[in-house]
């Protein structure tokens, strides 16, 4: 008993992220094991319940997770940041594509995520848009629009005509949790894909801080 008080302490000063239910205050942290547990202020503790993965949002989180908590759970090589709004990782999506992955916060709560694929040497066709729009039609089958918007006629080959001109294509779900939506488009100086989760119930949080951060600066 005298252990695991012990290492109880130790793990609440390694992983502090404090949630609070009512009047009891609830600390969650993980063990050496990797098991999460809550403990009350009241002096008891208990293993948090496992979410099936059927019930997660994204990837092995949910939409309302604190940044430390999310912080914890992903296994992706993180990429240090001082933005209290985002944390980002680096994550091979394929064995071909380097991925950053992004976390977004508002009030310290998971509201979106995305995968942003594209850096000044990345050269992304059509045909890689395409095939994830493939991917995630399989998974969340078929997409609400899937729209292509610009300047390419019909009659041109995609994958050339894309590097000269201004083209924004996207495809979007939508789960009944999370919006879903995929994009590509033509910047200065390359093609870029666009991988994006949002809340659907937590979206408005977002908005209202980012309006805040407008008017604070007005």
């Amino acid at each position: 008993m005298k252990k695991l008080l012990l290492i109880s302490v130790f793990i609440i000063l390694m992983f502090p992220f404090t949630y609070l239910f009512a009047e009891d205050l609830q600390i969650a942290a993980v063990t050496e094991s990797g098991k999460k547990v809550i403990l009350s202020s009241s002096g008891t503790w208990e293993y948090a319940p496992i979410i099936p993965f059927s019930d997660f949002d994204f990837r092995n989180t949910r939409w309302g997770m604190t940044r430390e908590e999310v912080h914890t759970i992903e296994t992706a090589k993180f990429i240090n940041t001082d933005d209290d709004y985002y944390i980002a990782f680096k994550e091979d999506l394929t064995k071909t594509d380097e991925a950053q992955l992004l976390y977004f916060f508002a009030n310290n709560l998971l509201v979106r995520t995305k995968y942003y694929l594209g850096n000044y040497t990345s050269d992304y066709q059509y045909s890689d848009y395409h095939d994830y729009i493939k991917l995630l039609t399989k998974k969340y089958g078929e997409p609400i629009y899937d729209k292509e918007i610009g300047e390419i006629g019909r009659d041109e080959n995609f994958d050339e005509a894309f590097q000269d001109k201004k083209v924004y294509l996207q495809g979007k779900w939508d789960d009944g949790r999370t919006e879903i939506k995929c994009t590509m488009e033509r910047t200065e100086y390359t093609n870029i894909i666009d991988i994006q989760y949002r809340s659907l119930d937590l979206m408005q949080l977002e908005k209202d801080k980012l309006e805040q951060e407008v008017l604070q600066k007005l």
